[in-house]
């Protein structure tokens, strides 16, 4: 047994007094409890794991992708774990904190211009993998492996914390990075109640999944630019857009009010569940929203600047 097979299994948290004060029932599925405090922890231990059994990942192979830092962390830790190198292609604009993680877990970066966006990461990565033909490529944003880690474990942890607690899941919400949690937790939560609302959220500024244009926003690790092909439009019923000021603004109110210390993207969750609670065919209902990952990587990002 090691780190790995420390993740998943996270809490589902009430949160109260927000609960309290808008008359629905707000749970966090709180992610920040895994290894290196964030969802994408399942995601790298599950993915690679899964590559190494069917034997894609052999003998010395490395591991190539294009992410964001928290993925970037997550695939470094389970890397280092196991035994294989890891190339990850990442914006330059990523956290100082989740950059010197991924260092010391021993990955080599290939730095992309914030500018150039995930599109141009994602283009770089597979050049990189091409390149070197004893690596293998991660591939998020179209992985089936990521949708399914989901569908078979988070998604059913949600679904059976809630019945030992007695209630009914009304609705879950989650910010797209890949799509593969919105789309694998929707997926399993509809099969078990069609009437379970599934709501994406992405940022403002960046609406591409509501058919906007790219923009540059400051929610990191979501709204990539494009739509992902792990992003399965079906399983969603509503597309919530949030300005990166709101996302920071409830991130701050979670750790105020509730304790749990989670990053922006987390924060955007909570403003989408914010005005889900808020409509009268909500009132009572049972709303999950996914704690994705700690605020600490995130100090000296806005989200604690003092104004």
């Amino acid at each position: 047994m090691n780190v790995l097979d420390e993740t998943g299994h996270t809490p589902l948290v009430r949160l109260e007094r927000l609960s309290a004060k808008l008359g629905a029932h707000i749970w966090l599925k709180d992610e920040t409890r895994n290894p290196t405090g964030s969802v994408k922890d399942r995601v790298a231990c599950h993915c690679v794991r899964m590559a190494k059994e069917r034997g894609d990942i052999t003998g010395k192979k490395a591991v190539v992708e294009a992410c964001s830092g928290t993925l970037g962390v997550s695939l470094a830790m389970t890397c280092a774990v196991l035994g294989y190198h890891l190339y990850v292609v990442m914006s330059t604009d990523i956290p100082r904190a989740q950059l010197a993680q991924i260092e010391r877990y021993g990955a080599v970066m290939y730095p992309v211009a914030p500018e150039a966006g995930m599109t141009e990461a994602v283009r770089r990565a597979r050049l990189e993998h091409e390149d070197n033909w004893h690596s293998w490529y991660f591939n998020q944003f179209e992985n089936p492996d990521c949708v399914a880690l989901h569908k078979t474990t988070t998604g059913p942890e949600i679904a059976a914390d809630m019945e030992r607690k007695g209630v009914r899941v009304a609705a879950f919400i989650d910010a797209v990075a890949s799509g593969a949690t919105i789309s694998g937790v929707g997926a399993c939560l509809k099969e078990r109640d069609p009437s379970v609302f599934i709501r994406a959220v992405e940022p403002a500024e960046s609406p591409v999944l509501s058919g906007g244009s790219s923009g540059r926003h400051g929610i990191p690790g979501v709204g990539f630019g494009f739509v992902p092909a792990n992003f399965h439009r079906e399983v969603v019923d509503d597309i919530y857009k949030v300005e990166t000021k709101s996302a920071i603004r409830e991130a701050r109110r979670l750790m105020r009010m509730e304790g749990p210390a989670c990053g922006i993207s987390t924060g955007a969750n909570l403003a989408a569940a914010i005005e889900l609670a808020r409509r009268p065919e909500f009132r009572g209902k049972h709303i999950v929203v996914l704690g994705r990952d700690a605020a600490l990587p995130f100090l000296t990002t806005p989200l604690f600047s003092r104004d």
